[in-house]
């Protein structure tokens, strides 16, 4: 309870710190398949992710899998859970087979569970239009994120929610892909206001929506200006996340490595460059550098 009261202020190393010992004691004392050991652990995943530690979080998301097909639970969405918590840490990952592998069943499973608006519901069909997004197939996407987006602002109502931004900034995205830049800038728009009021200036979450809509502007106009305007957002988001090894801060380096070498000004260092690129690759089991559609969710 103490290392979740550390995770909800985003201590997050604290938080790891905390958990690891007391999940190895879960595990000795009372099983790995018991339910307080399944969401210490599901909660260090959720560290991890957050630090940029994927891989970690992944092997944490399976071995909860692992102990509930061990033991089955009582209620079969504790199991659907797990799963969408590794097809959402697959997904940042940019494992795009694996992401969509395990959201496809965890969507038709609530959906048929929880016929009216549900949060994890909402949840699951954000992972799989998301999953979509990366995987650049906006025309499948989109109805599965409009479909989150209704059922999301039909439990929160008029209170700012960043699960509503999120699906905003996805949809925008989508915008991007098919070209229509403006239609995406007004959804940018609309995610970074729920988020400045949501969490503040200076949270991941609003620096991403600040980043994707600094990235728009520099493609409706594609001058140095633009360009130099997202550029300066490098030092508070490596500030926000706390390192400069970390995945968000490589998608957004080649990002700005990209959009320099299309308006023929100096690139980033080459060896920015290629660490950015070797962490992706590794991350993602590919031999070639992932097309990240814009920055992972930092929710």
């Amino acid at each position: 309870n103490v290392a979740l009261a550390y995770f909800n202020l985003r201590d997050v190393d604290q938080t790891v710190r905390m958990l690891e010992p007391v999940i190895g004691q879960f595990d000795a004392l009372i099983g790995p398949h018991y339910d307080r050991t399944i969401k210490a652990r599901n909660l260090l995943a959720q560290a991890y992710a957050l630090r940029g530690d994927l891989d970690k979080a992944i092997d944490v998301a399976n071995a909860n899998i692992a102990a509930l097909e061990r033991h089955p639970p009582a209620d079969p969405e504790d199991l659907v859970v797990s799963r969408l918590t590794e097809a959402k840490f697959a997904l940042y990952a940019h494992r795009l087979d694996v992401a969509e592998s395990l959201a496809v069943p965890g969507v038709a499973f609530l959906a048929q569970k929880y016929p009216g608006p549900n949060f994890l519901k909402t949840r699951a069909r954000w992972i799989l239009g998301e999953t979509l997004v990366q995987s650049r197939r906006c025309n499948e996407a989109r109805p599965v994120l409009e479909t989150a987006l209704a059922e999301t602002r039909a439990q929160s109502h008029d209170t700012p929610n960043t699960n509503v931004a999120e699906i905003l900034d996805s949809l925008g995205r989508c915008r991007v892909l098919q070209g229509d830049y403006r239609g995406a800038r007004d959804l940018f728009v609309q995610a970074l206001d729920i988020d400045r009021k949501a969490l503040g200036p200076s949270k991941a979450s609003t620096l991403r929506s600040e980043i994707h809509l600094a990235w728009v502007d520099v493609l409706i106009s594609p001058d140095r200006s633009t360009l130099d305007a997202l550029t300066r957002k490098r030092e508070a988001l490596v500030t926000a996340l706390g390192s400069e090894h970390h995945p968000v801060v490589w998608q957004y380096d080649l990002l700005i490595d990209s959009l320099a070498d299309e308006l023929h000004v100096p690139r980033a260092d080459s060896e920015q460059r290629k660490s950015a690129e070797g962490g992706l690759e590794r991350l993602a089991g590919s031999a070639t550098v992932p097309r990240f559609v814009g920055l992972n969710s930092l929710s």
